[in-house]
């Protein structure tokens, strides 16, 4: 009873390859893997997405935009008829991709994880500034963009000044978990218990008054949801696997 016909999101990761190898990489990306999905496996799901109704796909890797066969798949999916987003970790940033996101109007997130410091110790030296100034070139491009960071042992510090960042800059900021998958779970950066504490100081700023309109979260994240949201989507669970989204 009240379920749904067809996920509500799909979250699609369409290659391994990625220039980064981020400790917290959920898909273990990087390090020489280059596994991609054919094109004709995107066809066949681009086809059950139209048929089911699937209102919402988000693309991820590794990197998406190392796919070969990227722009192709933007256009499979975006006839579809479904939303778009993609996240990147900023490394390929070609005119082509910016002129290809502004047509599809797919929502594209910037990854950082924390302010210079511990985002450059997570990513990679000089991650930060590109990550930044890929971000200018979407925007001045009209790219749909915003900034993404995944809460962290290490940056839940940064959180606020992550906040004003993304303000400067003119844009929202998403947060979501870390789940446990791929080297999050053997690299000590996942919340744990003992986090648990500045992790509710976390949420408690940013769900006040003052940050809420500048921020994005994962549903489990916020303190209260409008009504029309938890009616029509979480129904009742807080868990969405199986229910709300898929993840391939």
């Amino acid at each position: 009873p009240n379920a749904y016909s067809a996920p509500f999101k799909i979250y699609l990761d369409i290659t391994l390859a990625c220039s980064l190898q981020c400790p917290f990489c959920l898909s273990e990306a990087g390090r020489g893997q280059k596994a991609s999905l054919p094109v004709a496996t995107i066809e066949k799901l681009a086809a059950e997405i139209q048929e089911l109704g699937v209102m919402y796909v988000k693309i991820g890797g590794g990197d998406p935009f190392l796919h070969p066969d990227f722009e192709t798949i933007i256009n499979l999916l975006r006839s579809a008829g479904c939303f778009l987003t993609i996240s990147t970790n900023s490394a390929v940033v070609t005119p082509q991709i910016v002129d290809l996101l502004v047509k599809a109007g797919v929502r594209t997130s910037v990854s950082i994880e924390g302010m210079e410091a511990v985002n450059d110790s997570l990513r990679g030296p000089g991650h930060f500034r590109k990550a930044l100034d890929a971000l200018e070139t979407f925007k001045k491009g009209g790219v749909n963009v915003l900034l993404r960071t995944t809460l962290l042992r290490q940056n839940l510090d940064d959180v606020p000044e992550l906040v004003k960042l993304a303000r400067s800059r003119g844009v929202k900021i998403k947060f979501s978990y870390c789940r446990p998958a791929g080297r999050a779970v053997h690299n000590q950066t996942m919340l744990s218990p003992q986090d648990s504490s500045r992790y509710l100081r976390v949420l408690e700023y940013l769900n006040s008054p003052e940050v809420l309109p500048h921020v994005l979260m994962d549903e489990g994240m916020m303190f209260s949801q409008p009504v029309e949201v938890s009616q029509k989507l979480l129904r009742g669970r807080m868990c969405g696997a199986a229910n709300q989204s898929m993840h391939i």
